[in-house]
């Protein structure tokens, strides 16, 4: 059974156990901490955007990435208990889920193949598990 099935109308069914939704759970209150807290360990990797060039030296462009991301790991840590999400709710899930995954991943120096096979088995599960579930998402998006 996969994780995630777009249903007729539109809508995502979550097929997660309660381990499977702690561990997701866990990581959007990661998410949400690291937004609000500049002492948390994710926060600087948080916040740069993702194309430099595009925004690094618009202060508005800074500020409407920061307002997206805190309004849509709020979302996703507010529906981590629904058997079906909206497309909104699921694309919540998904930028949260990869904002875990480039903070860990930044954190770690994992940029590439060997660096994650090289990686403590741990954090590789860890890094493993975010992409099984961000690749579930976006099949379903």
């Amino acid at each position: 059974m996969s994780l995630f099935k777009k249903k007729r109308d539109g809508s995502i069914s979550v097929n997660l156990n309660d381990t499977a939704r702690s561990f997701v759970g866990e990581i959007f209150s990661q998410v949400v901490a690291a937004e609000n807290d500049p002492n948390h360990e994710w926060h600087l990797s948080m916040n740069p955007p993702i194309n430099r060039a595009a925004s690094s030296d618009d202060p508005l462009a800074t500020f409407a990435r920061q307002k997206e991301m805190a309004s849509n790991s709020e979302l996703a840590q507010m529906t981590i208990h629904e058997e079906t999400l909206s497309t909104g709710e699921a694309y919540a899930w998904m930028t949260s889920l990869a904002l875990a995954l480039r903070a860990i991943s930044s954190l770690r120096n994992i940029d590439d193949e060997v660096a994650l096979h090289n990686a403590d088995p741990e954090v590789k599960q860890y890094i493993v598990t975010i992409q099984s579930l961000l690749f579930g998402l976006a099949d379903c998006l």
